[in-house]
């Protein structure tokens, strides 16, 4: 066991290797902290707090990180900070889960998922479908996002707290079949 930086509560660690970096969302106001990966040797590491993220309840290594519905991504660099701010997301509803697929990034809220450019290049994609009548029932049942996994680059299974759908890439079910 290795103490890395202070003793506070750690929620959440994402890894980023080509950086020698390591993200995590720690103590009781679940700041974010970049933290060099030479501290798990046992050396003495700078940490470096990322301005404005109090509360944050999840992160992904392009460096995104969401506050209750505000999304905030980040450049890593070589600057003293280690960080630049590229561009702010609103979600629909409270972020539960995300992860990046490719260059997009992919977020869970109570009830659906939203896939985001991050370079603004496209508008946001829900992935229900909202003139899809066989998942309505989703939105209804006021159901908790848990994952998305990219099947292939034609479709995608969203996960929820009871069920789990095969969606293509445009949010229409894809195949009857439902977990």
């Amino acid at each position: 066991i290795v103490r890395v930086g202070d003793v506070k509560k750690v929620h959440h660690i994402e890894l980023m290797p080509t950086e020698h970096l390591m993200a995590v969302i720690s103590g009781r106001n679940r700041q974010v902290c970049l933290v060099p990966m030479a501290g798990l040797d046992g050396r003495e590491v700078d940490k470096n707090k990322v301005a404005d993220t109090k509360n944050c309840q999840a992160l992904v290594t392009c460096f995104c990180l969401a506050i209750k519905r505000q999304i905030s991504c980040y450049e890593i660099n070589k600057s003293k900070s280690r960080y630049c701010h590229l561009v702010d997301i609103q979600a629909p509803g409270i972020v539960q889960w995300m992860t990046l697929f490719g260059q997009q990034l992919c977020v869970g809220y109570q009830s659906g998922f939203m896939r985001y450019s991050l370079h603004g290049d496209t508008p946001p994609v829900s992935l229900l479908h909202p003139d899809d009548p066989t998942l309505a029932f989703i939105k209804a049942d006021n159901l908790d996002a848990l994952c998305a996994v990219e099947i292939s680059n034609k479709e995608l299974l969203l996960c929820f707290s009871k069920i789990a759908v095969y969606v293509d890439t445009h949010g229409r079910r894809s195949r009857q079949q439902e977990l």
